[in-house]
C-alpha cells in the first residue's frame, strides 16, 4: 500500500515572498467563491499525489525530489533578488527561468488541458471505430492481435451504445501526466532563456504584485482585436509574466527591452491581472492589491464578486 502525500503545484518558500507581516497570506479562492485570510504558505496550492509515478524499480516520489532540486536553487536565487533588487545573470537566471518554466508546466490548469486534449482524441477514435459494424471488427480484430483482453466478445451494438452514451473518461494515468508535465517544461525552459528579461519594481505605496496557482502570464504586447489564434510562448511581441514577491516581478520579450523598471500602478495592475486570469486561486499580502477590470479601469480588491458576476452572466471564470 502506497501512502497519500500532499504535493505543491506551486512552491510554498516562493510564496511566502507575498505574505504580509505576519508571514500570512490572503487567499481570493475564485473556484470555490471564499475569501480565505491568514492562510500559512504552505497550506495552500497542493493536490495529493501530484506528482508520484509507477515505474518498476523506481521511487514513487523520485520526481518530486528532482523538482525540489529545482526549487530550492531557484528559491535561493529569488531571496537574493528581493534583498539586492536586481536581475540575475548567468547561471542564476538560467535556474529562475527552469523554476518558472516548473510552474508553467505543471499548474492543474495545463495539467487538465493536456489530459482533456487525450480524452477528446480518444473518444474521437473510439466513435470512429465503432461509427459501423465493419469499423468495429476491423477494431477488434487489431485488438485482440495486440493481446487485448476482454474484447473478443464486445459485439458491435454493445461497443456503439457505450460509446455514445459518452459515460466514461479516457486517462493516461498519473504517471503519463508527469511525464508530459516534465516534456512541457523542459521545452517551455528552452523558449524562456531565448528571451530578454527585465526587473519590474513596484514604487507607488500601496501597490503590490500577486502570485496564484497558476502564476505564469502569457499575452501579447500590445492589445489585438478578437482572434482564434493566441499569443504563445515561441511568439514575438508577446510578453511573459512571473511575479516575484509582493514588489517584484519579472517581464520577458524577444525585443530589446531596460534591465529594470519602475512599475507604477497600471503596469502593476496589468501583470497582476496576468497572474490572476485563470486562476483558481490568488495569493496577496492584502485584499487590495490593484488589477485591471474588464473595462481595462484599476480596481482594487473586488476580485471575488467581479467573477461571481461574471458567472452570473454567462461568462467564464475570473476575469482578472
Amino acid at each position: 500500500m502506497t501512502s497519500s502525500r500532499k504535493h505543491h503545484y506551486v512552491t510554498a518558500a516562493y510564496l511566502e515572498g507575498f505574505a504580509d507581516a505576519r508571514g500570512k497570506l490572503y487567499v481570493v479562492d475564485v473556484g470555490r467563491g471564499q475569501l480565505r485570510p491568514n492562510q500559512a504558505a504552505r497550506s495552500v496550492a497542493h493536490a495529493r499525489d501530484l506528482h508520484r509515478i509507477d515505474v518498476p524499480g523506481v521511487s514513487p516520489d523520485d520526481v518530486e525530489g528532482a523538482m525540489a532540486s529545482i526549487e530550492g536553487p531557484a528559491v535561493g536565487v529569488i531571496k537574493r533578488m528581493i534583498g539586492a533588487v536586481r536581475l540575475p545573470e548567468g547561471d542564476e537566471l538560467t535556474r529562475l527561468l527552469a523554476f518558472v518554466a516548473l510552474h508553467g508546466a505543471r499548474v492543474p490548469r495545463v495539467r487538465a488541458l493536456t489530459s482533456g486534449a487525450v480524452d477528446e482524441t480518444m473518444r474521437t477514435m473510439l466513435r470512429m471505430a465503432s461509427a459501423t459494424a465493419e469499423h468495429w471488427a476491423a477494431t477488434q480484430s487489431s485488438m485482440i492481435a495486440a493481446g487485448y483482453d476482454g474484447v473478443e466478445n464486445l459485439t458491435f451494438e454493445e461497443m456503439h451504445e457505450y460509446v455514445e452514451r459518452g459515460e466514461f473518461k479516457v486517462s493516461m494515468g498519473n504517471t503519463w501526466e508527469v511525464e508530459q508535465v516534465l516534456n512541457q517544461a523542459d521545452l517551455l525552459c528552452d523558449l524562456l532563456v531565448r528571451r530578454n528579461w527585465t526587473l519590474l519594481v513596484a514604487i507607488c505605496r500601496g501597490d503590490y504584485f500577486i502570485s496564484s496557482a497558476d502564476p505564469v502570464g502569457l499575452a501579447w504586447s500590445t492589445p489585438r482585436p478578437p482572434s482564434m489564434f493566441g499569443p504563445g510562448f515561441g511568439l514575438r511581441n508577446t510578453d511573459v509574466t512571473f511575479p516575484i514577491s509582493s514588489n517584484l516581478a519579472i517581464l520577458g520579450k524577444f525585443e530589446a527591452i531596460p534591465r529594470i523598471l519602475p512599475a507604477d500602478t497600471e503596469l502593476v495592475a496589468a501583470v497582476n491581472s496576468r497572474t490572476g486570469r485563470g486562476a483558481n486561486e490568488v495569493y496577496a499580502r492584502s485584499h487590495d492589491f490593484p488589477w485591471l477590470g474588464p473595462d481595462h479601469t484599476i480596481r482594487r480588491g473586488g476580485l471575488l464578486d467581479a467573477w461571481k458576476a461574471t458567472r452570473a452572466a454567462g461568462g467564464g471564470g475570473n476575469d482578472a
